[in-house]
């Protein structure tokens, strides 16, 4: 990942991982947040429940915003680097699956290019096709109409289900 950071400074990395219980791995994930390795972290299965403290997984230099999961199972985190601008929209979270959805905004993200109908329609047959294998799905959505675009990051697990 250093060599993309290299390539594209001013592009906002995501990275994904499925970290299969978060209960004794989160000094190995802190050290990937402060190598500068992703802007945008969201961390699958970390299998904690309530009685973990929010407060124990919070680090210098990024937001984290997070689901509890049952403690043997589930479980979702998403670190946002503080300097992009975002909060969390539990407006927009499902209650069909495990969810959680952060806005962020960020400057100029257009390519030129890129972007069409048919992707758009690729990128949803991708992931109901995730879902219905049981896998995580994250999906940023944007508006373009906007000077400063806004980015919503919504992780999902479970199983795809048609909202009714």
């Amino acid at each position: 990942m250093n060599n993309i950071q290299s390539k594209y400074p001013c592009n906002v990395i995501l990275a994904y991982i499925n970290i299969n219980s978060l209960r004794y791995k989160f000094s190995a994930l802190s050290d990937v947040l402060h190598n500068s390795l992703a802007d945008i972290l969201i961390v699958g299965e970390t299998k904690l429940n309530d009685s973990f403290n929010q407060a124990h997984f919070e680090t210098t230099g990024f937001r984290v915003f997070r689901k509890v999961g049952t403690g043997h199972g589930g479980g979702l985190m998403c670190f946002v680097n503080s300097h992009l601008p975002c909060r969390r929209r539990p407006d927009l979270e499902s209650t069909l699956v495990e969810s959680v959805v952060v806005e962020v905004t960020i400057n100029n993200p257009f390519r030129p290019g890129f972007g069409c109908q048919s992707t758009l329609l690729r990128l949803v047959e991708d992931w109901r096709r995730a879902l219905d294998n049981h896998e995580y799905v994250a999906v940023i959505l944007m508006d373009l109409s906007k000077a400063l675009t806004v980015f919503l990051i919504t992780c999902w697990s479970g199983s795809w289900r048609p909202m009714a």
